[in-house]
């Protein structure tokens, strides 16, 4: 491949610290002094350190790159109306980490532990964002079809992780508070269905999202017409990233309050896969088409802080 722009970006080792420290400028420029918007900061950035470890581990990318966490990260740097705190943000680096975890299942005929491992975080990062629940049903479908290691002890397993964390917090609600607090474990109102509207979103948030969906299915394309470059263990773990995707997708359209966590893990399972084109998409204008791209990011970034 020519030296290029893009190579130099998607190769060099800097580019995730060169955009952690201009994103962290850009996220903190808002309010030194404001405790949350630093305890925002500090969760993203570990959550992109989590991006990271589930590329590395997965291989998600077949070239040696971190470009899963560095779009990451650009991209909560870009829409600035997700730096705010919110538990979910706490969610999100549950989300990741349980992705870790049940990648860690692939081909194996005694899986049961991890994913019982897997399936205690989504449960545990329920707790900072209850519609988080609504994707176990996706990592099941991920760990039966693409990681071929769902068994009837494994779906044990992984139920019963899913639970573990509610039945901990009602255990020491009987030990220490004299009884079980219903509420605390959950409320039928905290999901709130409904169908998402636009005219509902403000600019900031339509821009982001189409820009969002826009290169999701642009990557999404592109790596079906090349998906034979990749290994199979790749393959499924790419493939499972779709189906996540599709539930992120639905949980958009019907969950129209929780637009805003919602993105956010949107932005943590798209990640890898916008890296994944943005560092091995081939064609005559693909050089200009990345400088295109971080002029529209850079130009996103700029509108959704107006």
């Amino acid at each position: 491949m020519p030296f290029s722009l893009r190579y130099a970006v998607t190769t060099s080792p800097a580019t995730l610290p060169t955009v952690a420290v201009v994103g962290s400028v850009v996220w903190l420029g808002g309010g030194l002094g404001d405790g949350a918007r630093w305890g925002a900061w500090l969760v993203t950035l570990l959550t992109m350190l989590a991006v990271m470890d589930w590329n590395s581990r997965a291989t998600l990318i077949r070239q040696r790159t971190r470009m899963a966490s560095t779009t990451f990260f650009a991209l909560l740097t870009a829409f600035a109306f997700l730096e705010p705190w919110h538990a979910s943000m706490v969610a999100a680096l549950y989300y990741v980490a349980a992705h870790i975890v049940l990648s860690l299942c692939y081909q194996q005929p005694k899986s049961q532990g991890t994913a019982f491992h897997a399936f205690l975080l989504l449960g545990a990062g329920s707790f900072f964002f209850r519609p988080l629940l609504l994707l176990a049903p996706f990592f099941l479908i991920s760990l039966g079809v693409h990681l071929r290691a769902l068994t009837w002890r494994s779906l044990a397993a992984s139920l019963l992780g899913l639970a573990t964390p509610y039945w901990l917090v009602a255990a020491w609600q009987l030990a220490f508070g004299g009884g079980v607090e219903w509420d605390v474990l959950w409320r039928a109102d905290e999901l709130h269905f409904g169908l998402l509207r636009l005219a509902s979103l403000d600019g900031a948030r339509t821009a982001s999202l189409f820009f969002l969906l826009l290169y999701v299915a642009i990557a999404l394309v592109d790596y079906m017409r090349t998906y034979y470059q990749d290994k199979i263990r790749t393959r499924m773990f790419i493939y499972a990233i779709m189906v996540q995707l599709a539930g992120l997708g639905a949980m958009l359209l019907f969950l129209p309050a929780d637009f805003d966590a919602t993105l956010r893990l949107l932005c943590c399972a798209a990640a890898p896969l916008v890296g994944h084109h943005l560092t091995l998409a081939r064609g005559r204008f693909v050089h200009w088409y990345f400088i295109a791209t971080l002029a529209l990011l850079l130009v996103l970034t700029v509108y959704t802080r107006l």
